[in-house]
């Protein structure tokens, strides 16, 4: 993905709030592989960092740090400072 994949970006931050585990953690993959054209996804990446599963997280996690801007690095350092990480869980 790249340039130009910014106009799926609004449809991605709704599947982030989809009942679905695996449709939450597609489109954060999806907004990971995106990056920095992401950046109107940040709001819902943050949101997604409380999400239920692991692997939401992970990948929200992961997105912001692709996407890059001044307020995803701060929501993704907020949640890693009160985070516990395990590399077996």
């Amino acid at each position: 993905m790249g340039q130009g994949s910014e106009a799926g970006v609004p449809a991605l931050i709704d599947a982030l709030r989809d009942e679905d585990e695996r449709v939450r953690w597609s489109a954060a993959t999806a907004l990971l592989r995106v990056g920095p054209h992401a950046a109107d996804a940040v709001p819902a990446l943050t949101e997604a960092l409380d999400d239920g599963s692991r692997y939401v997280r992970a990948y929200a996690l992961s997105a912001l740090r692709r996407v890059g801007t001044p307020e995803a690095s701060e929501a993704a350092m907020d949640f890693l400072l009160v985070s516990r990480w395990c590399a077996l869980t």
